[in-house]
């Protein structure tokens, strides 16, 4: 659970939201361990959710994100899209790039 999850919403209401996402699977988790660790920002579960949700929909052929970090949100992305889709994504630091590309 998010640090400041009451910066906007009631803390009630945050816990509650966060009841509603589907568990995330091993890899998903284990990112989010590293980026924790690391001070490595990513988008959050319900931001992940929504894109997933997003890309599921529409359905695009091509998808562009800048400022890739680890990879989650390529992952979470990737997972929805059709087998014939590409996404393009840019880091500039090599060293992050390198975790990206391990995931």
């Amino acid at each position: 659970m998010k640090a400041r999850l009451d910066a906007i919403l009631k803390r009630s209401q945050a816990e509650y939201l966060d009841t509603l996402l589907p568990a995330r699977d091993a890899l998903l988790d284990r990112m989010e361990r590293l980026a924790a660790e690391q001070n490595q920002p990513i988008a959050d579960p319900e931001v992940g959710q929504m894109l997933a949700i997003l890309v599921k929909s529409a359905k695009p052929k091509r998808i562009i994100e800048v400022g890739t970090n680890i990879g989650y949100s390529v992952v979470v992305m990737g997972r929805e899209c059709d087998a014939d889709a590409s996404i393009d994504t840019i880091e500039i630091d090599p060293k992050i790039l390198g975790i990206a590309r391990d995931f």
